[in-house]
């Protein structure tokens, strides 16, 4: 639902809004700069970046707990 602010005729931000309204609003009075979409990708390019370290960090542990398994294993005789 969108508002008109009151002698102005143009339209507000509202807390009633959707997000996409709102998207609206915004690339209608900036166009090409909406902060939610520079928000939402800056938000993307972040959580690609975690999802990478986290898959780093992962293989790390596997490779980690692997040495140590050779590493007891031979101490133990096993090999």
């Amino acid at each position: 639902m969108l508002s008109l602010r009151a002698g102005e005729g143009r339209e507000v931000m509202a807390a009633k809004q959707t997000l996409s309204e709102q998207h609206l609003l915004l690339e209608q009075r900036w166009p090409s700069d909406c902060c939610l979409c520079h928000h939402e990708a800056k938000n993307a390019a972040l959580r690609a970046q975690l999802e990478e370290a986290q898959a780093e960090r992962d293989t790390a542990i596997k490779r980690g707990v692997e040495f140590y398994r050779q590493v007891k294993a031979r101490e133990d005789g096993w090999v």
